[in-house]
């Protein structure tokens, strides 16, 4: 019920050796994704950071409800097959989550009680809930083994497009999930990958792409960063709030790292419209990790880094957006970040 992973986007130079490595390890496979997001028309789901959809896998449809988790790693996921019998494409049923984890998560994403919604599943009632965006994929996928063997990481490499509202976009990403071992062995994993192939990270989901899409929105709006803590929390505390700077930070990054590729490529059209406002919303959403880092993580040396990703945007204008584009997709800035979340997965009592 606890999905692990990360995902990268994949620049185009590094297309094709991304897909030929990963179909290059025993055990690689090729499967057609094609999917179906639905939402609220007042899009509850996407507000929650919660997706619900319908699945071809191949030749059988699985429907997956997607919640947020404790930090950037960690998502609830529930997969619900579906019965043959129910049609191509079936119809959404919120009972296949029922007497599951999934369905009280989706009540609290819809803003409902949980009797409200054991009855609408028990009905048959779907909400409101309707289809907003669809996605067609071709993921090429294998199981890596970290050195000494006791961490399985499943690379996934997607390859298609979004479409929604009329609009269609590209999707060139790989994903990382832990199926076996330690958070460790799966960070050490992409930090590699990273540095040989150029990846950044997108904390973004397919459906948070997908929703923005179907609105014609070409990036979330930034937002400021979390207070301070008060007091001296203890490190769960602590992990959280890191957790959600570095998360406010990261989606202002993937928005620019489009910007700066599409700038690389000579696109006419950039996703984000006002790259400035996203790149002082970096600036300040750094300025808030080194804050927290400082106070509650000196030991681990991650502040004194972050003032060697922190210079190179203490310039102006149109100057420090192109610096901060830069930034946000280069190799070591992309391995500081997977730093920060391995401190954090180390501060969990459970790690």
């Amino acid at each position: 019920m606890i999905e692990i992973e990360l995902k990268f986007q994949v620049p185009a130079a590094a297309r094709h050796a991304v897909q030929a490595e990963v179909k290059a390890h025993a055990g690689a496979a090729c499967t057609r994704l094609q999917a179906r997001y639905v939402d609220t028309p007042e899009q509850h789901l996407a507000r929650a950071r919660a997706a619900l959809r319908l699945r071809r896998e191949g030749p059988v449809w699985v429907q997956t409800l997607k919640a947020q988790g404790v930090d950037l790693l960690q998502r609830l996921e529930h997969n619900a097959p579906v019965d043959p019998a129910d049609g191509d494409p079936p119809a959404l049923r919120l009972a296949r989550h029922a007497g599951t984890p999934a369905l009280p998560a989706l009540a609290r994403a819809l803003g409902c009680t949980d009797d409200a919604m054991n009855e609408a599943a028990r009905t048959d009632n779907t909400l409101g809930l309707g289809v907003v965006f669809e996605t067609n994929i071709r993921r090429d996928h294998a199981p890596l083994t970290v050195a000494p063997g006791s961490t399985v990481v499943e690379l996934a490499f997607d390859d298609g497009e979004i479409r929604g509202g009329g609009r269609a976009q590209a999707v060139c990403e790989l994903e990382m999930e832990l199926l076996q071992g330690d958070v460790a062995g799966l960070l050490t994993t992409a930090a590699d990958w990273v540095q040989r192939h150029g990846l950044w990270l997108d904390v973004r989901s397919k459906a948070e792409r997908g929703n923005l899409l179907a609105q014609g929105l070409q990036a979330s709006p930034p937002q400021l960063p979390p207070a301070a803590i008060a007091g001296q929390p203890g490190h769960e505390a602590v992990s959280a709030c890191l957790h959600a700077a570095l998360r406010n930070a990261a989606v202002v990054a993937a928005g620019l790292a489009d910007f700066h590729s599409d700038l690389a490529t000579g696109q006419a059209a950039a996703p984000v419209a006002e790259p400035q406002a996203h790149t002082q919303a970096l600036v300040a959403g750094l300025g808030r990790l080194h804050s927290l880092l400082s106070r509650h993580a000196a030991e681990s040396g991650l502040a004194e880094s972050l003032i060697l990703w922190l210079a190179p945007l203490d310039v102006a204008g149109a100057a420090q957006t192109r610096a901060a584009g830069r930034l946000v997709r280069s190799a070591a800035f992309n391995q500081w970040v997977l730093g920060v979340l391995g401190w954090c997965a180390a501060q969990r009592p459970s790690a």
